[in-house]
């Protein structure tokens, strides 16, 4: 997994937020290039957007494990289709240099714009996006 290099993304990532109807150009939105991680996959390149104002430590630790190389060649261990992909350190020794962070993702919203998706959820009341995340 690498962090996009800066002359890469501002020509090729863009965004347009889950609550726009349109494919106005004032609807986009330009992606941060330090925001951006590209997992290279034997079927092609995923481009990931990370947000800090979500889970700050999280994406901190991303970026590190991505810089440091330590997520070369892990696998996705988990994926349910159209839900969840998970995947990262296999290796204890590995896992034990990289000490557990704290949960970042149970929080009350406010009112950020918050778009429902309008589908239950199991662990959630509510579940959707905001400005595209």
């Amino acid at each position: 997994m690498n962090l996009i290099p800066p002359t890469l993304a501002a020509l090729a990532c863009l965004c347009l937020p889950a609550n726009a109807q349109s494919s106005d150009a004032d609807d986009w939105r330009t992606l941060d290039p330090d925001s951006v991680l590209v997992i290279e996959l034997e079927s092609g390149p995923v481009t990931i957007e990370l947000n800090e104002a979500f889970a700050p430590a999280h994406v901190a630790r991303i970026r590190e494990l991505s810089k440091a190389g330590t997520l070369d060649g892990q696998r996705f261990y988990r994926v349910i289709d159209g839900f969840v992909a998970q995947g990262g350190l296999q290796d204890e020794e590995v896992i034990a240099d990289w000490p557990t962070l704290t949960n970042e993702n149970d929080r009350a919203r406010g009112g950020e714009g918050f778009v429902p998706l309008g589908n239950d959820d199991l662990f959630a009341e509510d579940v959707g996006h905001i400005d595209g995340f």
